[in-house]
C-alpha cells in the first residue's frame, strides 16, 4: 500500500451535503452500435484543472435531464458535485447507457468491456470539452465495479481512480470486485472505506485489504450516523454526517500541495 491517511468523524459544513443545483449541460455521446450514453458536465471555471467523472452506486440510473439528475440524488458521489464545482473543478455525471436505461447496470456488464467503451467516450469528450484537465474516476458503492474494470482493462484511460465503499463481497450472481486483483498496478488509485460501514458487500477490513494488495493508496473514516439502509447513502456506506472530511482528503490526495 502506497499511503494511508486516518479520517475520523466531522461535520458536514458546506452545500456539498445539500443537493446538486443544476447549471450544467446534457450530452449525448454514440458510443456503440445503437447505443448512447448520457453525461451531465458541470463546472463554474472555463480551465478545470481537474475533471471528475461520477459514477454512482446502486443500478447506476441517474435518469439524467437538461436540469441534471432525477433519480439517485442522494447518492455521495452525485450529491457532493457541487463540492467540487465550488473548488473551481469540473464535474460528469455518468449514467446508465441506453441499453441500460430501463434495468439499470448489473455487475455483469459493470465488469464488461462494452462498459469500458462507453466510459473511454466520456472521458474523450471530458477532455476535449477541457484541454489540459486531467480526469479522475470517482466512484461509490456498485460504480467502484465499473471503475475497478476500466482499471484492470484500460488503466491509462484516466489519469487518477477513487473507490469509495468498494463492492468486495459477491452475493448470489453480483461479484462485485470478488475475483479481481491489479498485480502490477502503475495507475493513481485511491481506495476510501469507512469503519463502520455496515453493509454486507463492502466491508472496512476487505477494502482495507484490496488496497494493500494491490500497491493503493487508502483513508479510513469513521462515522456512526445511521438513518436508513446500511447499503444506502444515509449510513456509513455514504459517509453520513461526514461528507465534507471525506471530500477534503480525498481532494488533498487528488491536488496535493505544491
Amino acid at each position: 500500500m502506497k499511503s494511508a491517511i486516518r479520517l475520523l468523524a466531522g461535520i458536514c459544513l458546506t452545500v456539498a451535503c445539500a443537493g446538486l443545483a443544476a447549471a450544467g449541460e446534457l450530452i449525448e455521446l454514440a458510443t456503440r452500435p445503437g447505443v448512447t450514453q448520457a453525461v451531465y458536465f458541470d463546472s463554474t471555471s472555463p480551465h478545470p484543472s481537474w475533471v471528475l467523472i461520477l459514477f454512482p452506486g446502486g443500478d447506476g440510473r441517474l435518469a439524467l435531464a437538461q436540469s441534471g439528475p432525477r433519480r439517485a440524488n442522494g447518492n455521495f458521489v452525485i450529491k457532493t458535485a457541487r463540492y467540487w464545482i465550488d473548488a473551481g473543478q469540473a464535474t460528469a455525471m455518468f449514467d446508465a447507457p441506453s441499453d441500460h436505461a430501463a434495468t439499470g447496470m448489473g455487475d455483469p456488464f459493470r465488469l464488461s468491456r462494452n462498459a469500458v467503451q462507453d466510459i473511454a467516450a466520456a472521458v474523450a469528450a471530458a477532455r476535449q470539452r477541457y484541454p489540459g484537465a486531467k480526469v479522475a474516476l470517482l466512484s461509490t458503492s456498485r460504480g467502484t465495479i465499473t471503475v475497478g474494470n476500466v482499471l484492470k482493462r484500460d488503466p491509462a484511460l484516466a489519469d487518477a481512480y477513487i473507490l469509495t465503499s468498494p463492492v468486495t463481497q459477491a452475493h448470489r450472481t453480483q461479484l462485485g470486485l470478488s475475483g479481481m486483483s491489479w498485480p502490477g498496478n502503475k495507475a493513481r488509485v485511491l481506495v476510501v472505506a469507512n469503519e463502520q460501514d455496515g453493509c454486507f458487500v463492502s466491508p472496512f477490513d476487505a477494502a482495507k485489504t484490496m488496497a494493500a494488495a494491490n500497491g493503493f493508496d487508502f483513508i479510513a473514516a469513521s462515522s456512526s450516523a445511521a438513518t436508513g439502509d446500511q447499503c444506502g447513502p444515509k449510513s456509513p456506506h455514504g459517509y453520513l454526517g461526514i461528507e465534507n472530511p471525506v471530500l477534503d482528503a480525498i481532494g488533498k490526495w487528488l491536488m496535493p500541495a505544491s
